[in-house]
Protein backbone atom coordinates (compact mmCIF):
# COMPACT_ATOMS: atom_id res chain seq x y z
CA UNK A 1 0.00 0.00 0.00
CA UNK A 2 0.92 3.50 -1.01
CA UNK A 3 1.89 5.60 1.90
CA UNK A 4 2.56 9.05 -0.43
CA UNK A 5 0.62 11.20 -2.91
CA UNK A 6 1.44 13.70 -5.74
CA UNK A 7 -0.68 16.57 -6.20
CA UNK A 8 -1.51 17.05 -9.49
CA UNK A 9 -2.29 13.86 -10.23
CA UNK A 10 -1.58 14.34 -13.96
CA UNK A 11 0.15 16.52 -15.87
CA UNK A 12 -1.14 18.25 -19.29
CA UNK A 13 1.68 19.51 -21.29
CA UNK A 14 -0.14 20.91 -23.82
CA UNK A 15 0.65 21.33 -27.25
CA UNK A 16 4.15 23.14 -28.81
CA UNK A 17 2.75 26.38 -28.73
CA UNK A 18 1.08 26.76 -25.40
CA UNK A 19 3.75 24.07 -23.27
CA UNK A 20 3.82 24.27 -19.74
CA UNK A 21 7.36 23.55 -19.76
CA UNK A 22 7.68 23.90 -16.05
CA UNK A 23 5.28 22.64 -13.45
CA UNK A 24 5.33 21.77 -9.81
CA UNK A 25 4.57 19.03 -7.88
CA UNK A 26 3.91 18.17 -4.61
CA UNK A 27 4.36 14.92 -2.85
CA UNK A 28 3.05 14.24 0.34
CA UNK A 29 4.29 11.62 2.89
CA UNK A 30 0.78 10.12 4.26
CA UNK A 31 2.65 7.28 6.42
CA UNK A 32 2.83 7.71 10.04
CA UNK A 33 7.54 7.38 9.74
CA UNK A 34 9.45 9.23 7.91
CA UNK A 35 10.65 8.48 4.44
CA UNK A 36 13.01 9.21 1.18
CA UNK A 37 11.76 9.33 -2.23
CA UNK A 38 13.84 9.43 -5.66
CA UNK A 39 12.33 10.61 -8.37
CA UNK A 40 12.55 9.51 -11.89
CA UNK A 41 11.32 9.79 -15.16
CA UNK A 42 9.73 6.63 -17.46
CA UNK A 43 9.20 7.60 -20.74
CA UNK A 44 6.64 6.05 -23.06
CA UNK A 45 6.63 5.74 -27.02
CA UNK A 46 5.44 8.49 -29.10
CA UNK A 47 2.41 8.04 -30.97
CA UNK A 48 2.06 9.03 -34.43
CA UNK A 49 -1.50 9.29 -36.34
CA UNK A 50 -0.09 11.46 -39.48
CA UNK A 51 2.97 9.96 -40.79
CA UNK A 52 4.40 11.02 -44.00
CA UNK A 53 2.51 14.07 -44.58
CA UNK A 54 -0.71 12.39 -44.53
CA UNK A 55 -2.75 15.51 -42.87
CA UNK A 56 -6.15 14.38 -44.42
CA UNK A 57 -7.05 11.75 -41.27
CA UNK A 58 -5.51 10.26 -38.23
CA UNK A 59 -4.36 6.41 -39.37
CA UNK A 60 -6.53 4.17 -37.31
CA UNK A 61 -3.47 2.41 -35.88
CA UNK A 62 -1.04 5.02 -34.78
CA UNK A 63 2.81 4.39 -35.44
CA UNK A 64 4.94 4.05 -32.14
CA UNK A 65 8.09 5.82 -32.24
CA UNK A 66 10.74 5.74 -29.73
CA UNK A 67 11.07 9.59 -29.00
CA UNK A 68 10.90 10.87 -25.64
CA UNK A 69 10.49 14.03 -23.68
CA UNK A 70 13.19 14.99 -21.30
CA UNK A 71 12.40 16.02 -18.03
CA UNK A 72 14.94 17.92 -15.11
CA UNK A 73 13.76 18.18 -11.54
CA UNK A 74 14.82 20.54 -9.28
CA UNK A 75 15.44 18.14 -6.26
CA UNK A 76 16.33 14.58 -7.27
CA UNK A 77 15.66 12.97 -3.83
CA UNK A 78 13.60 14.46 -0.66
CA UNK A 79 13.09 13.60 2.79
CA UNK A 80 9.87 13.89 4.35
CA UNK A 81 8.71 13.53 8.08
CA UNK A 82 5.05 11.61 8.41
CA UNK A 83 2.05 13.80 7.37
CA UNK A 84 4.96 16.89 5.33
CA UNK A 85 5.12 17.48 1.89
CA UNK A 86 7.31 18.90 -0.79
CA UNK A 87 6.66 20.90 -3.71
CA UNK A 88 9.35 19.63 -6.90
CA UNK A 89 9.97 22.07 -9.78
CA UNK A 90 9.99 19.39 -13.08
CA UNK A 91 11.15 21.22 -16.21
CA UNK A 92 9.96 19.33 -19.54
CA UNK A 93 11.39 19.40 -22.88
CA UNK A 94 9.82 18.19 -26.28
CA UNK A 95 11.44 15.31 -27.76
CA UNK A 96 14.11 16.18 -30.09
CA UNK A 97 13.06 13.55 -32.94
CA UNK A 98 9.50 13.84 -34.07
CA UNK A 99 8.55 16.14 -36.58
CA UNK A 100 5.75 19.10 -35.31
CA UNK A 101 3.97 18.38 -38.45
CA UNK A 102 3.13 14.93 -37.59
CA UNK A 103 1.43 15.93 -34.65
CA UNK A 104 3.11 12.98 -32.79
CA UNK A 105 1.52 12.22 -28.68
CA UNK A 106 4.13 11.96 -25.79
CA UNK A 107 4.11 10.97 -22.39
CA UNK A 108 5.48 9.32 -19.64
CA UNK A 109 5.71 9.08 -15.92
CA UNK A 110 7.04 11.03 -13.22
CA UNK A 111 7.76 8.63 -10.17
CA UNK A 112 8.23 9.29 -6.60
CA UNK A 113 9.80 5.60 -5.28
CA UNK A 114 10.51 5.50 -1.35
CA UNK A 115 13.97 4.49 -0.34
CA UNK A 116 12.21 1.92 2.78
CA UNK A 117 12.16 -1.84 1.68
CA UNK A 118 8.51 -2.91 0.58
CA UNK A 119 8.03 0.82 -0.35
CA UNK A 120 5.38 1.33 -3.08
CA UNK A 121 6.67 3.79 -5.82
CA UNK A 122 4.11 6.68 -6.58
CA UNK A 123 3.42 7.57 -10.68
CA UNK A 124 2.10 10.55 -12.25
CA UNK A 125 1.28 10.50 -15.70
CA UNK A 126 2.11 13.10 -18.41
CA UNK A 127 0.97 13.96 -21.89
CA UNK A 128 2.05 16.31 -24.35
CA UNK A 129 1.75 16.83 -28.58
CA UNK A 130 4.32 18.30 -30.31
CA UNK A 131 2.91 20.74 -33.13
CA UNK A 132 0.48 23.18 -33.34
CA UNK A 133 -2.95 21.47 -32.09
CA UNK A 134 -5.03 24.16 -33.87
CA UNK A 135 -3.81 22.82 -37.24
CA UNK A 136 -4.30 19.25 -36.30
CA UNK A 137 -6.49 17.68 -39.62
CA UNK A 138 -10.36 17.25 -38.17
CA UNK A 139 -12.57 14.61 -39.82
CA UNK A 140 -15.68 16.07 -40.96
CA UNK A 141 -17.61 13.22 -41.87
CA UNK A 142 -20.23 15.61 -43.56
CA UNK A 143 -18.23 14.97 -46.57
CA UNK A 144 -18.51 11.70 -46.42
CA UNK A 145 -14.81 10.80 -46.25
CA UNK A 146 -14.03 8.84 -45.07
CA UNK A 147 -16.91 6.14 -45.29
CA UNK A 148 -19.28 6.77 -42.63
CA UNK A 149 -21.55 3.56 -42.50
CA UNK A 150 -24.58 2.81 -40.55
CA UNK A 151 -25.67 0.11 -38.16
CA UNK A 152 -28.96 -0.22 -38.55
Amino acid sequence: MTKATITPDHINLLDTNHLQSTVQITLQNTGNTSESYTFSHVPADALNSYPSKNVTFPLPDPIIETDYAEVVFSQSKVDLPAGQSAVVTLRFQEPKNGSAEQFPIYSGYIVATPDSQGGVAVHVPYTGLKGDISKVPIMDTSLEFPAVRRFD
